[in-house]
């Protein structure tokens, strides 16, 4: 695991006078949004039900590479400007990249549904994931964010080796 900390003296960071605020900021990112990078997509099984879950890949040309988990935020997808853009920062890192879809998202129905609190679903992706890659970074937004924080908080001590210190 790769714990190196962020430099304490990181600068400011300065919008430009013609893009202040994070909502626009937001919606300008959206208009710029890139194609999505060539996905490959598996359906494998929820944590608990006979459902299914979609997981949109892409691939590094080393197997050895890292994975890089993306948990998306309310129903997103990976065609969610977020998870485009974070997919292409990754492909181009050469590491390989998944968008893992929570239960009922990126076009699978489901009859149970997901929600931020479902930890036992993040464990279960995590877990299919750490199965097939040696190295892993996992990222939330928003509701995924907040449902990767709390399976790592859930995780108590075990959770800490996760976390960057």
């Amino acid at each position: 695991m790769d714990n190196r900390k962020l430099p304490a003296n990181l600068p400011p960071l300065h919008s430009p006078l013609w893009l202040p605020g994070g909502h626009l900021q937001t919606v300008y990112a959206k208009l710029l949004q890139r194609t999505p990078p060539p996905y490959r997509r598996e359906l494998l099984p929820d944590s608990g039900s006979s459902e299914q879950a979609a997981y949109d890949f892409v691939d590094a040309a080393d197997a050895e590479a890292p994975l890089v988990v993306l948990f998306h935020g309310l129903e997103g997808s990976s065609g969610s400007h977020y998870a485009v853009e974070m997919m292409h920062a990754v492909r181009e890192r050469g590491w390989h990249g998944v968008v893992a879809h929570f239960r009922s998202c990126g076009g699978v129905p489901a009859e149970k549904k997901y929600h931020s609190g479902d930890t036992r679903e993040i464990a279960h992706m995590l877990g299919l994931l750490a199965a097939r890659y040696r190295r892993i970074y996992a990222v939330g937004i928003s509701l995924g964010g907040n449902a990767l924080a709390k399976y790592l908080g859930e995780q108590g001590r075990a959770g800490q080796a996760a976390v960057p210190q």
